[in-house]
């Protein structure tokens, strides 16, 4: 039993071996302890067969344990990556786990979901040859982003609102109307402007009752100086 990652590099196993000798009437069993060299691009299921010596030999049938991460098959392998929204327009560079080390995978722009990057001579060791590797397939997903601020909205939705050859239509978008980010900032302008008028409405009444009390004050000390002129 070995691992993925063993199967791709190799691996030397230890494994006990029970061995029989002598005859019917006087038989001898003997434990041994013995390295298996597991050679890298073993398949699960393989067998080896290797001399112990004496004219004898064992086979070995190898199990490889499945991986999480990668999908075999023969001397390819393939994974799966996730890519964000700007990545897929703009194009950029992700870094991946490897079969023997991480990499560094170019994104062209204007890359579509599901695209396949091929890395050549990054999968298995090819045992039915001298030397070659097979290739590490690269499954590109575009990860859409769920949640988006105000601002990523307007941005989205003024690509929307410029973009061609759309299949259907686009929700929220209508092409007869200025674009969504001129709309936003002409509604937060609108909503500034009436908090602005109703702060100086207000000041304005403020204004008009100070000087409504000030009139008032000034008229009640004009009789009280009057009452006290005709007292005395």
């Amino acid at each position: 039993q070995i691992s993925f990652e063993q199967a791709a590099k190799g691996v030397n196993k230890e494994i006990d071996i029970i061995e029989a000798s002598g005859d019917f009437r006087s038989p001898r069993v003997e434990k041994r302890r013995l390295t298996i060299p597991i050679p890298a691009g073993i398949e699960d299921g393989q067998t080896l067969r290797m001399s112990i010596g004496g004219n004898k030999e064992i086979f070995v049938t190898v199990r490889v344990e499945p991986s999480t991460y990668f999908r075999r098959e023969g001397v390819d392998v393939y994974t799966d990556a996730n890519i964000s929204l700007s990545q897929a327009l703009l194009g950029g560079v992700i870094r991946i786990q490897g079969l023997y080390e991480d990499l560094n995978v170019r994104i062209p722009p204007g890359t579509s979901s599901h695209a396949k990057l091929t890395l050549s001579d990054r999968g298995f060791k090819r045992l039915d040859a001298y030397y070659g590797h097979g290739d590490h397939f690269v499954h590109l997903k575009i990860k859409v982003p769920a949640d988006l601020t105000q601002e990523q909205k307007d941005l989205i939705q003024d690509f929307a609102y410029l973009e061609k050859n759309t299949p259907g239509t686009i929700t929220g978008i209508d092409r007869n109307r200025p674009r969504p980010s001129q709309r936003h900032r002409q509604s937060q302008s609108e909503s500034s402007n009436a908090s602005t008028n109703e702060t100086e409405q207000t000041e304005q009444n403020q204004s008009s009752f100070d000087k409504i009390e000030k009139e008032k004050e000034e008229s009640e000390g004009f009789f009280a100086k009057l009452k006290r002129k005709l007292i005395g």
